[in-house]
């Protein structure tokens, strides 16, 4: 993926303690040159790990509501996931 793409780790039944102990854990072994950050509380935000054919699904529904003239957030949502599929497709990642 291009250099704008990063890894991300699940760690199952993971709290808020468990993952700021997490976070301590991995800056207390120098492990911070990949630039440790915060816990990504799901009170906040809403993450999931989408695969390629929910993205594609999500990006064609976006398309025929046409958020590209509804709303600016939906049509960040889509092109942030319409350069996602692009990128994935161009470093020969996903086979469309």
């Amino acid at each position: 993926m291009n250099d704008d793409a990063y890894w991300a780790i699940d760690v199952p039944g993971l709290d808020e303690p468990g993952a700021e102990a997490l976070l301590r854990a991995v800056e207390s072994e120098h492990l911070g040159e990949f630039g440790v950050g915060s816990a990504v509380d799901p009170r906040l935000w809403f993450s999931r790990y989408l695969d390629r054919w929910t993205v594609e699904a999500i990006v064609q529904a976006l398309r025929i509501a046409g958020a590209e003239s509804r709303s600016h957030d939906l049509f960040n949502i889509l092109g942030e996931m319409q350069d996602w599929l692009l990128t994935a497709h161009e470093n020969g990642e996903l086979s469309v």
